[in-house]
């Protein structure tokens, strides 16, 4: 199965923190593996942390499950460095899940060890295993498990199964990311069944076809794939009956008061109408109106995004150039395995991924569904689109109360120039492949690049100049005066003064992509020449970035309803009974929920017998601080025994509390407003709802919401 002169060894390290400067390992497991995937050997220990034990903080405890006595007497780096030895050599190949994690430990407190290279079974699984929730190492070993092809590949390899309780366990992941590694291997291994040509890609992979696999180059001619069955939207409609609400017999421009409807009930009455743009405030409540589509089998709706589909004459020119690099060979072999999944639509889930997508993608029309459910923020950029791909739509608009925050944030928008300068690599690869294939000159590809580095110069003189600004302040978003001409960015200024020639320049050279290139850099002029706020956001705990975006705009009602006037659109409400009622009142959903103001109340609370014996508990908290002593009064009363907890931004990332929230039936989870949403998004239904420090008018926006997204449907 694998190449026999290479050692494949597994390793993990739980650590103190995700600090690589601050941090240390406080357990590392190895495991190595034969050419057939059989386990060979293995080592383990725990390791005594230089710093006092007692410092760690509670978070540890929790996550590793390890104790302050576990370590107290536990051996140091170099007492287990000769054991860790014997494992690396030059023809050592290491596997982990989030390689760069890991090896930053390794290399930094194990320096001498030697190994030939890395596989990070993170890339892996992202190129084999499609539309995961998330790609953290848990929930795709449970994910996995339920996938049809798993029980197609014949696997000896024992999964743990225990995986609510004994991740974060090094045994259990370093033994689930060789599993990983199997995993693919044989899957590999199956899709040649059908899919001969994927071993010719394979083989033209520096570290799969010439190390790991060990098959030799061959050549193909005109080499030829079939395209994805894209699956089209079905007819499903609903019988005409009275109740059913035409959208056209209602006041264009007017608001309605609908509270008093079941949300079903609306939904259902609204289907009737073809060609109808809904639009909601947050994309959680757009996902449960989705969930609630799927319960009524209601196919024919599309999501305002864009659908990653290619056009294969480019396609067929792409797979048959004479070189690749490694990511492009991934990204057929990812190709192939849809395929072979049967999947419509590719699953892109990587930078390179993108840059790929963007020379490939299919630029025809798009195809029009008779309901489109979108965000408010994703309207407003529909009605924007130049191909006025919707221009004859009927447009409801849920939650008409957020529109003056959610449209001004959308004239606010943010500017970051990390995705401007992502977006200049993207073309970059475009026009290296139009040259590569022999469509164009190399002059775009080399005008692009030569802008690509003055823009890396640019970004690193306008964070300079912005620094100064936070150097006596211990916050994190400031208002600033416009950059433009200010003595402040002397050196921005000048470099500002640069990009009208390279917009000259790139007007001949890109053609039709010009205006989607240029847009950014236009709305990034726009922000600096106006009064503006700039966020400084954490990479980590040594590294930072600087996001700029302008100045609230004091849009009125008339101003904003004017974006509208070419459409036939209503404003809805469940929150104000002074508009006009679309049907009269029936009934009023009440949801059962808890006001408490400091920890020691909560801490009271879950004293009481009856709390005691509650399955699921929400509490609703803005502070990250506060969650935290939420999370250590917890701790204190050992809560983590017979709950499962999770607190937003602390215990885990958002996609992962998520899912391990809808596998374990008791648990307690801390978290803000959207957070709440997306778990009744994805039918998580809790028995108490506990609001914390929230101020009033907040607190009633936020139970409305609830009342009537989600309570009345998943209660």
């Amino acid at each position: 199965m694998l190449n026999n002169k290479f050692r494949y060894v597994g390793i993990d390290f739980e650590t103190t923190g995700l600090d690589i400067n601050r941090d240390e390992p406080i357990q590392i497991w190895i495991i190595e593996i034969d050419e057939n995937g059989k386990i060979i050997d293995q080592f383990d220990s725990l390791i005594k942390p230089s710093k006092d034990a007692t410092q760690l903080k509670s978070i540890v405890w929790f996550i590793t499950g390890l104790s302050l006595q576990d370590l107290e007497s536990s051996p140091s780096v170099q007492d287990i460095l000769p054991q860790i030895q014997k494992f690396f050599w030059e023809n050592t190949i290491v596997i982990w899940h989030n390689v760069a994690f890991d090896i930053s430990f390794l290399n930094k407190f194990f320096p001498d060890l030697k190994y030939h290279s890395t596989i990070d079974t993170v890339a892996l699984m992202q190129n084999f295993v499609h539309y995961a929730p998330s790609y953290a190492l848990d929930v795709l070993t449970k994910h996995i498990q339920e996938n049809k092809v798993f029980n197609q590949l014949d696997l000896d390899w024992k999964f743990l199964s225990e995986w609510e309780e004994s991740f974060h366990d090094a045994l259990c992941d370093t033994q689930n990311s060789l599993g990983f590694f199997v995993y693919v291997v044989k899957y590999i291994n199956l899709i040649k069944s059908k899919y001969a040509i994927i071993e010719y890609f394979i083989s033209r992979h520096s570290v799969w076809g010439q190390i790991i696999l060990d098959i030799g180059n061959t050549a193909l001619d005109n080499i030829q794939l079939p395209s994805l069955e894209r699956i089209s939207p079905s007819n499903t409609s609903f019988k005409t009956n009275d109740k059913l609400i035409n959208v056209l017999d209602l006041q264009s421009l007017e608001r309605y008061y609908i509270w008093n409807i079941w949300l079903k009930e609306i939904l259902q009455w609204l289907l009737s109408n073809k060609n109808l743009i809904i639009s909601f405030s947050s994309k959680p409540k757009m996902d449960i109106v989705k969930n609630i589509f799927n319960d009524m089998w209601i196919k024919n709706v599309w999501f305002a995004r864009e659908e990653q589909t290619i056009n294969y004459d480019n396609f067929n020119k792409f797979i048959n150039k004479t070189n690749f690099e490694d990511g492009e060979i991934m990204f057929i072999l990812k190709y192939i395995s849809h395929l072979y999944q049967w999947y419509g639509v590719l699953d892109l889930n990587s930078k390179f991924d993108y840059q790929i997508y963007y020379f490939l993608k299919d630029t025809r029309d798009i195809v029009r569904y008779p309901i489109v459910l979108t965000t408010h923020g994703g309207l407003f950029a529909l009605l924007e689109d130049q191909k006025k791909s919707y221009y004859d739509y009927d447009i409801c608009f849920f939650d008409m109360e957020w529109w003056y925050k959610n449209y001004n944030y959308y004239l606010s928008r943010t500017c970051d120039l990390y995705y401007i300068l992502n977006l200049i690599e993207m073309f970059i690869y475009k026009y290296k492949l139009n040259y590569q294939l022999w469509l164009c000159d190399d002059k775009a590809m080399i005008q692009l690049q030569n802008f690509c580095n003055f823009f890396q110069i640019f970004i690193g003189e306008i964070f300079i100049e912005t620094k100064k600004f936070f150097t006596n302040t211990s916050n994190t978003k400031i208002q600033i005066n416009p950059i433009v001409d200010s003595i402040d960015f002397v050196k921005t200024n000048a470099l500002l003064s640069q990009f009208e020639y390279y917009k000259n320049a790139f007007e001949s050279l890109l053609w039709d992509d010009f205006d989607r290139f240029w847009s950014g850099f236009a709305h990034m002029i726009n922000v600096l020449w106006g009064i503006m706020y700039v966020s400084k956001n954490m990479y980590n705990q040594w590294d930072f970035y600087f996001v700029y975006w302008e100045s609230a705009k004091f849009t009125n009602w008339s101003e904003f309803t004017d974006i509208f006037s070419d459409f036939h659109t209503i404003f809805l409400s469940h929150y104000d009974q002074t508009y006009k009622k679309i049907k009269e009142l029936e009934f009023i959903p009440n949801i059962s929920a808890v006001r408490l103001d400091t920890i020691s109340k909560i801490s009271d609370f879950f004293d009481v017998d009856e709390h005691k014996d509650l399955n699921s508990v929400f509490i609703l908290s803005t502070q990250k601080e506060e969650s935290k002593a939420i999370f250590d009064m917890f701790l204190s009363k050992w809560l983590d025994k017979n709950h499962l907890i999770l607190i937003e931004n602390i215990t885990w990332w958002f996609g992962k509390n998520i899912f391990k929230a809808k596998y374990k039936q008791k648990k307690i989870i801390v978290g803000w407003y959207n957070f709440l949403m997306s778990c009744y998004a994805s039918k998580i239904k809790f028995d108490k709802l506990i609001v914390f420090n929230i101020k009033w008018s907040q607190e009633k926006n936020i139970l409305n919401d609830v009342r009537w997204y989600a309570y009345q449907n998943y209660s």
